[in-house]
């Protein structure tokens, strides 16, 4: 899936996983730090998803649930060797997704820090591109999402 340039910058190309994975922005954030915490409290919280409000985009976004957790499913068998972790993109997509659903919105920052204390690292590039797939489908139905399988059709904005 490839993310369309809507009407603001984006960071960088979005993907579904299955392309080449975009190259990371240049731009980066300086962010003070603090002994204590080792990142200072302004900054803590961060870009939350939000429940979508139209019941048809819910219902969506749970089917795209189970799509994503059969694609993982088939992923492991294919490469059965590989580190469950290490399936980022559909790793997060589930995530934000089980997150989104169950708690009514996702703190983009939180979760990547949870993921990260429990998988000892984060792909960036793949939690971002994951974050802006799903923040896209609930707010457009994913008209800016390109490549991949998309949400179903009669979703707000969806194109699929």
């Amino acid at each position: 899936m490839q993310f369309e340039q809507g009407p603001g910058p984006l960071p960088q190309e979005i993907t579904d996983g299955k392309n080449p994975s975009p190259k990371p922005s240049a731009e980066k954030i300086d962010m003070p730090t603090t002994p204590e915490i080792g990142i200072n409290p302004e900054y803590e919280r961060g870009p939350k998803i939000k429940f979508p409000e139209n019941i048809e985009t819910v219902k969506a976004l749970q089917d795209k649930l189970a799509e994503y957790k059969n694609r993982l499913k088939l992923q492991r068998e294919e490469k059965p060797f590989k580190a469950p972790e290490s399936f980022t993109d559909t790793n997060y997509k589930i995530a934000i997704l089980e997150r989104l659903l169950l708690e009514g919105e996702v703190d983009t920052h939180d979760l990547s820090r949870e993921l990260h204390k429990k998988d000892k690292f984060v792909d960036a590039t793949h939690f971002e591109n994951a974050c802006a797939v799903i923040n896209d489908y609930v707010k457009t139905g994913g008209k800016h999402v390109r490549g991949g399988s998309g949400i179903r059709s009669g979703v707000a904005g969806s194109q699929r």
